[in-house]
């Protein structure tokens, strides 16, 4: 879809690895055109919600983080000739009104499951 990731997180990257740590005070890592919280399970949408520094972020402030909710995590892990459709339906509007460049444009899966202010 050509995304690109922050270079801080390709930078501290492990071959091998799937994660990258960072520090929950200095959350500039995760600044991006579009964040996207991967969640799957509730605890993991509190672990977001928790994260205080969050609030100061450009991307939090403009309203660019999309929530990518257990139904739609699943879809895209699956990555089945059934299931990407339905992943790309339903991530594609969230992502343009993530980056419609106006902060009042409500992200539905943000809002739904609680991520705004």
């Amino acid at each position: 879809m050509g995304f690109v990731t922050n270079p801080h997180i390709n930078k501290n990257a492990k071959p091998d690895g799937f994660t990258v740590s960072f520090s929950k005070e200095d959350m500039t890592p995760l600044e991006s055109d579009v964040l996207f919280w991967v969640i799957s399970n509730e605890k993991a949408l509190e672990n977001i919600k928790s994260l205080d520094m969050r609030k100061t972020m450009k991307t939090h402030k403009e309203g660019r983080e999309v929530l990518v909710d257990e139904l739609l995590t699943g879809a895209f892990s699956h990555a089945t000739i059934l299931s990407l459709p339905y992943a790309l339906d339903n991530l594609v509007p969230l992502i343009e009104n993530a980056i419609d460049g106006d902060p009042k444009t409500i992200v539905k899966s943000s809002k739904e499951r609680g991520l705004l202010d």
